[in-house]
Parts: C-alpha cells; sequence; structure tokens
C-alpha cells in the first residue's frame, strides 16, 4: 500500500519541479546570451579583421544605410556638377560643358544686368560668384535627395539624364560664338568680372 502523504507534503512537491522548470528555463536563457554575445564578439572581431560584413537584423541599421547612400549619391551629384559648372575649364582648358557652365553663369549675367550700371563689378562678383552657386548646389543637393528616394524608373531616368548632361562638351572656339549670342557661359563671364 502506498504512503499516504499529508497536506503539507503535496504542497511542497510542486514547488519543487516548478523550481526546477525556473532554474532550467534560467540556465537555458543564460545559455542564449552567452550564443549571441560569443557571435556578436566574433562579428566584431571579423569586421576589425576585415572579414565579413556586419549583420544586419534591425531595420534601423537598414534605414541608416539607405541614408548614408542618399546622402553620398546627392553629394556626389552635386560635386560633379559644380566641379563641370565651374572648374572643369580650369582643368581642361579647351573645352566646356554645355550644360553646367551656362546654369552657373546665368547668376554673372543676371547680376551684371541688374547691378553694374549701379554698384560696379564688386556685388556682380559676390553675386555672379559665391552667391549663385551656392543656391545652383543647394537646388542641385535637394533634387538630388529627391530623386534618391523616388521609384526606380524615376532613379533611372534621372541619372541617364545627369549623366548625358555631364558628357556634352563643346570646344572653345564654340563657346566664345554662344557667348557672343548670348549664351551665359561661367567661365568667359568670371574671366570677365574678376
Amino acid at each position: 500500500m502506498a504512503p499516504r502523504l499529508s497536506m503539507t507534503e503535496t504542497t511542497k512537491q510542486p514547488s519543487i519541479s516548478s523550481a526546477r522548470t525556473s532554474s532550467s528555463s534560467s540556465s537555458a536563457s543564460a545559455e542564449i546570451e552567452s550564443r549571441s554575445n560569443k557571435r556578436a564578439s566574433c562579428d566584431t572581431l571579423a569586421l576589425a579583421c576585415g572579414v565579413g560584413e556586419p549583420a544586419m537584423n534591425d531595420d534601423a541599421d537598414i534605414a541608416s544605410r539607405e541614408t548614408r547612400l542618399r546622402i553620398t549619391a546627392t553629394a556626389l551629384v552635386t560635386a560633379c556638377a559644380a566641379f563641370c559648372g565651374m572648374y572643369a575649364p580650369l582643368v581642361f582648358g579647351s573645352v566646356r560643358n554645355a550644360v553646367w557652365e551656362p546654369l552657373f553663369g546665368i547668376g554673372f549675367f543676371f547680376a551684371g544686368y541688374c547691378f553694374h550700371p549701379y554698384h560696379g563689378n564688386r556685388i556682380v562678383g559676390l553675386l555672379g560668384g559665391s552667391a549663385w552657386p551656392l543656391i545652383v548646389c543647394t537646388v542641385i543637393a535637394f533634387g538630388g535627395w529627391r530623386f534618391t528616394g523616388s521609384s526606380l524608373r524615376t532613379r533611372l531616368v534621372a541619372c541617364a539624364l545627369f549623366l548625358a548632361s555631364l558628357v556634352l562638351w563643346v570646344p572653345l572656339d564654340t563657346v566664345n560664338r554662344l557667348v557672343s549670342h548670348g549664351v551665359p557661359f561661367y567661365s568667359n563671364l568670371s574671366s570677365v568680372w574678376y
């Protein structure tokens, strides 16, 4: 015959089994935490050695990566446009960009038209050589930021148009002919006003 248990003994028995369960679950969670710490240290070591890529499990990491990519693309587009519009004649000499240089030269054109008879060359150089290029670069950066966040088709069209604008170069004799007809090339106008 099986011995009868008293009321206190029966209540103690479930608490012993629940203590075993809680200790086994705490050891399992400690093991999982240990594994994740080991993995994190392995990822850190691999990155420090230059091997592999960090695991991107978090949506915030992906969003920050996309934001950095958009900022880089926007800065690259703005820098290329500014170089082609203002500084390429200093490097290439005998050719000019047919899209970006007139866009940057409009500032000299309008500043000379509006302020030259009244304020002289100083204000024209300040507006056409400094203020207008900053405005154009800001507009290009804003447009680049908007296009990098748009749909794939829009990005491809914008990229194709931008690349086409970078390859449209004209020789110096054509530039001089166009300037005589009123096309405001930045390098020609900046050499007149400075």
